[in-house]
């Protein structure tokens, strides 16, 4: 799977395989690095993973529940939230009323326009692949 989204395997292959604590073997050894930079360079090889394979076709990612995710996966999720302007990503974020999401100020969109996106995608001229949300869809609370 790695190989369908990125070319870089050198680097990607020992970040991801550490994250899982899999042993990557004499192929691809273990990086030398300190946490902070090992840390860095996986949300971005992980990044580099969602952004290439949204490039070969759109990406599906749902996040539930974001009030319980560690700082780190947190960390990933904004720089997620963040790429999804430019690619054909639809994220599905799910959280509780008292969580303060970052990524809500600024970005929020109404409903109408991704309904309108979608009646466009099921017109038989512009075919499925109409629908394609490039920036982040926030709703409101429905309660």
């Amino acid at each position: 799977m790695l190989a369908q989204a990125t070319d870089d395997l050198d680097d990607a292959v020992p970040l991801l395989a550490a994250l899982l604590s899999i042993p990557s073997g004499d192929r691809y050894p273990p990086l030398d690095l300190s946490p902070q930079t090992q840390k860095e360079r996986t949300l971005h090889a992980l990044l580099a993973q969602v952004e290439g394979l949204a490039l070969k076709q759109p990406v599906l990612i749902v996040w539930e529940d974001v009030q319980w995710a560690d700082p780190t996966s947190r960390d990933f999720l904004d720089l997620t939230v963040d790429r999804t302007r430019s690619l054909p990503i639809l994220l599905i974020i799910t959280y509780r009323p008292e969580f303060a999401a970052p990524w809500v100020a600024g970005s929020q969109k109404v409903l109408r326009a991704a309904m309108v996106a979608f009646e466009q995608s099921r017109q038989p001229s512009r075919g499925a692949r109409a629908l394609s949300l490039r920036n982040p869809l926030v709703l409101p609370r429905a309660y």
